[in-house]
């Protein structure tokens, strides 16, 4: 039986993999409900789940396609340091841009991807 400092480490990789539970644990041969239940066992217990570079993470790429636009480019009125267009939705960010603010917008956007899954 695994002790709760293995269960730890495994949970960490969970959460830093971007993957559900059951597609994890499928991946790693044990039962997401147990997953799950480690995950909730170790929160009660006060422990902490490292989620820091030791833990291996799955790399996702996205390929960025350039594609032209029927509507003019950003006025200088906007001053966009970085356009971000994808399926329709935009996102501008300008110079100098507040980086709690996009962490909490890209968390949104992961959660409702993975949602979507």
């Amino acid at each position: 039986m695994a002790k709760a400092a293995d269960w730890a480490e495994r949970v960490a990789q969970w959460r830093v993999s971007g993957l559900s539970a059951p597609k994890f644990a499928e991946q790693h041969g044990i039962a997401a409900n147990q997953l799950r239940q480690w995950a909730y066992e170790l929160k009660k217990r006060g422990m902490k789940v490292s989620e820091s570079a030791d833990v291996p993470t799955q790399v996702r790429l996205l390929r960025v396609i350039p594609r032209q636009e029927s509507h003019p480019a950003p006025t200088s009125q906007t001053n966009s340091g970085i356009r971000l267009s994808i399926d329709g939705a935009a996102l501008e960010l300008a110079i100098g841009f507040d980086e709690p603010t996009l962490r909490r917008v890209l968390a949104v956007v992961k959660t409702a991807t993975r949602a979507a899954q």
